[in-house]
């Protein structure tokens, strides 16, 4: 990830399985590898790097309310998260749309989080350019 860092192209991670020894294994998140990352980046790395936005990719149009419209904003001081998703009823080992938007919430105290919707053309490019895509999750 540094080296991708030091040549000027944007890291892009998932969500996967992680191997210890005794034959155990833990499933991690796309999202916790953010928090994770982001910890490590500001510990050693905290002159050389700014994180600018947290982009996360599912297969949504970002996070839906309970009539399945997006939710275009989010912010860290809203004061009952809980009723701001719902799960598409597709099993997700890493915890679906709750978990996603609970550690979004977490990643927005860094910087900003779009959620975009993977399977859109240019999604990712188009979120890099700021454009009002998915749902925004930020810090008030």
């Amino acid at each position: 990830i540094i080296s991708c860092l030091k040549n000027h192209i944007i890291p892009v991670l998932y969500g996967d399985i992680l191997f210890y020894p005794e034959k155990k294994y833990n499933i991690i998140s796309t999202e916790q590898a953010f928090v994770d990352l982001s910890h490590y980046l500001h510990f050693y790395f905290h002159d050389e790097y700014e994180i600018a936005k947290f982009i996360l990719c599912t297969d949504t149009n970002g996070v839906l309310d309970d009539t399945n419209n997006t939710i275009p904003l989010l912010a860290t001081d809203t004061q009952n998260r809980s009723v701001f998703w719902t799960d598409n009823g597709t099993f997700d080992v890493t915890g679906g749309m709750k978990k996603k938007v609970e550690k979004s919430f977490e990643l927005a105290e860094i910087a900003p989080v779009q959620i975009v919707n993977g399977h859109e053309p240019d999604c990712i490019i188009r979120a890099v350019r700021n454009e009002i895509i998915g749902t925004l999750i930020k810090r008030r």
